[in-house]
């Protein structure tokens, strides 16, 4: 039986949402769920990636791998650099939550908004939205935007204030871009309400990694 490990950057309802995917579309795979639950927290008040939160990362990657994992998803974007290193040093593929959505938005839209609840996101989304246009010799513009006081709602179990945030901050960037991504894997609830108020492709980044990986193990 294969196995795949989630390591995650907070406890948040993002763990239950791949729980709940990964049932459904990775039928007869083992899946491991790993937290640090205050990581997120450590990082936001820093405003980087410290060395500390760098090591604790890895350490968390490394007991995916020794527990066995034939592969490994990192559900927090806002440490994309430290995932895409660790793919690099470990024999077991380590993956980004958001690397398949925005493959997929790179692939298809010229002006690509970027929504986020957290400062720390924006940097390694766009910076991989870059690298990824630049991969497939595309040429797209990016706006990126954050939805100041949306994650301190979540935060305090206040999902309608967290909502409302996104969509007023979504409706801002509306003119400017052709497709929206949703830059944390905790909002791919309002994909489809953004969508429909949008009138545009809103894209989040859970269901499309658990296609990548589906394909992954194929």
């Amino acid at each position: 039986m294969k196995k795949i490990a989630f390591v995650y950057t907070s406890m948040g309802g993002l763990v239950e949402t791949t729980r709940k995917l990964a049932a459904e579309r990775l039928p007869g795979v083992e899946t491991v769920h790993i937290a640090d639950s205050g990581l997120v927290g450590d990082i936001i008040r820093a405003g980087e990636i410290t060395p500390a939160v760098r090591r604790r990362l890895m350490y968390q990657f490394e007991s995916a791998a020794a527990a066995g994992a034939d592969a490994i998803v990192c559900a927090c974007s806002s440490v994309g650099a430290i995932t895409e290193m660790a793919d690099m040093l470990l024999d077991v593929p380590v993956i980004r939550i958001d690397q398949a959505m925005i493959d997929e938005a790179v692939a298809n839209y010229d002006r690509i908004g970027v929504l986020a609840s957290v400062e720390s996101t924006i940097g390694p989304t766009t910076d991989c939205i870059r690298r990824a246009a630049l991969r497939a010799g595309r040429e797209v513009s990016i706006v990126a935007r954050v939805a100041q006081g949306a994650y301190q709602a979540q935060s305090a179990g206040n999902r309608e204030e967290h909502d409302r945030l996104l969509m007023a901050c979504a409706m801002e960037m509306h003119e400017g871009i052709d497709a929206l991504l949703l830059a944390q894997g905790s909002m791919a609830r309002m994909e489809q309400p953004l969508a429909e108020a949008l009138g545009k492709p809103v894209l989040s980044s859970p269901e499309r990694c658990m296609r990548a990986l589906a394909a992954l193990i194929r």
